[in-house]
């Protein structure tokens, strides 16, 4: 898949960061601005980040287009796509070679806009001005190469991921924190099994009883049995009424006899 793995490629070495694709820019602009507006810190983890992109981009190219196929099968199978897919990547490929240059004012002015991409594409405030920091832009380019040359030394050819795993057995306790996503998911399903759940088993019982059982069965309810009752008010039956009289009696001559007591 020639063809796919150029374009794909292209596009990997600018997600890296690699100087002169459009991705470089991109991120250079982001330091920049973190160097210039924010602290210190959030600098350094955005500069570790340049590393790491780097890395697993490095690492996911090697691992799909080169070294031995997993599977024979599906690689004898495998084939670049028809042109109804491929010109696109062609297109997009190309757009990563140059579209970055579109950030200076003279390319932006050459193409016809009104300068570079940020006189024309903001959102609010001010048009913005691209402008370069040259410590900053010689350190994006060093860590996004580093990161390429650290990603083929530890993944390319017969050493392939050889290194990885040495540090994985030297620092065991990192590596599990890393393959574990550093637990996040094992603290969420936690939460959920914790806090979600027993929240919504309160609710879902308080929405039972509460409000469907009593609040709004109830009001159907006691209507119901109060009917059901004074039913037996008037039967239009002789016996019943006597019945009534007599139990009336007995209830008053209790009642005045407790009293007299």
């Amino acid at each position: 898949m020639p063809l796919t793995a150029v374009t794909f490629s292209l596009g990997a070495l600018s997600m890296a960061g690699i100087v002169p694709l459009a991705g470089f820019w991109a991120k250079d602009d982001i330091l920049r601005t973190s160097f210039d507006n924010q602290n210190i810190a959030v600098f350094l983890l955005l500069a570790v980040s340049v590393v790491l992109t780097a890395l697993y981009m490095t690492r996911l190219v090697l691992l799909v287009f080169t070294g031995e196929p997993r599977n024979r099968r599906a690689y004898e199978h495998a084939h670049d796509a028809p042109p109804a897919m491929s010109l696109p990547l062609v297109a997009l490929a190309a757009l990563t070679v140059v579209a970055g240059f579109v950030a200076f004012d003279a390319v932006g002015k050459a193409l016809g806009f009104p300068g570079g991409i940020g006189e024309f594409v903001f959102v609010g405030g001010e048009a913005e001005t691209f402008t370069v920091n040259a410590g900053v832009m010689a350190l994006s380019i060093v860590l996004a190469v580093g990161g390429v040359i650290g990603g083929l030394y530890i993944w390319r050819g017969s050493a392939q991921g050889r290194p990885a795993r040495r540090a994985a057995e030297a620092l065991p306790w990192a590596y599990r924190t890393l393959r574990n996503k550093y637990y996040m998911d094992d603290i969420y399903q936690a939460l959920i099994n914790g806090v979600v759940l027993t929240i919504s088993a309160v609710v879902a019982w308080f929405d039972r009883n509460v409000v469907n059982d009593t609040g709004v069965d109830g009001a159907g309810f006691v209507p119901r049995i109060t009917g059901y009752v004074l039913k037996f008010h008037e039967t239009g039956k002789l016996p019943n009424y006597a019945l009534g009289i007599a139990i009336g009696v007995i209830v008053l001559a209790v009642v005045a006899f407790s009293l007299a007591a």
